[in-house]
């Protein structure tokens, strides 16, 4: 008996084989790189969208700055008129009370205060020798740098109003003071 050997079936399934695979293999190559290729489009695509986002941060970032650097400066408005508020600032009671001083005490009627160093007074005396002393009283106080008298009204003169008592003279005074001498001492409080 003799054996026959039949080689050339084989040779063709091996090269249909072959064939079989070298086509799995370009259409799994083929899928690997489309599945690579639109990952890392996505990830340029984030990329791209995080680089926004930060260009985004970095110029809010720049305008907080900026803004923090006018906050610190010394030239911001907002801070030349706190400074301009707190070195202006005087001492009213001080005022008020150097005003009243050489005042009879039921005396003042009316007192009306303004920063821009001016005080009015409206008040009642006896007579105008009582006006004439308060008004040179007041000049002689420290600080104050005029005193004008407005108005000098008689009790008689008034018109409608009824006026009790033995004070016949109702006064109107502008005091001007001096503002440095009425600042608070010792720095800002």
């Amino acid at each position: 008996m003799q054996v026959e050997i039949n080689l050339l079936p084989q040779k063709k399934k091996i090269v249909k084989s072959t064939r079989k695979v070298t086509i799995l293999m370009t259409v799994v190559f083929m899928l690997g790189m489309i599945v690579i290729g639109g990952a890392t489009y996505l990830a340029n695509q984030k990329v791209k969208a995080l680089e926004v986002e930060l260009q985004g941060i970095q110029e809010q970032r720049k305008v907080i700055e900026e803004q923090i650097v006018q906050m610190k400066d010394p030239s911001n408005t907002l801070q030349k008129e706190i400074k301009a508020l707190t070195e202006e600032r005087i001492d009213t009671t001080d005022v008020v009370a150097d005003v009243l001083q050489p005042l009879n005490k039921d005396a003042m009627l009316n007192l009306t205060y303004a920063n821009d160093g001016n005080v009015l007074l409206l008040g009642k005396f006896k007579g105008l020798e009582d006006i004439a002393t308060y008004e040179q009283n007041l000049i002689k106080t420290e600080g104050i740098s005029e005193v004008k008298v407005i108005k000098i009204t008689k009790n008689s003169e008034l018109e409608g109003e009824i006026v009790s008592g033995d004070v016949p003279y109702f006064t109107e005074f502008e005091v001007k003071y001096a503002k440095e001498a009425y600042r608070p001492q010792g720095g800002a409080n």
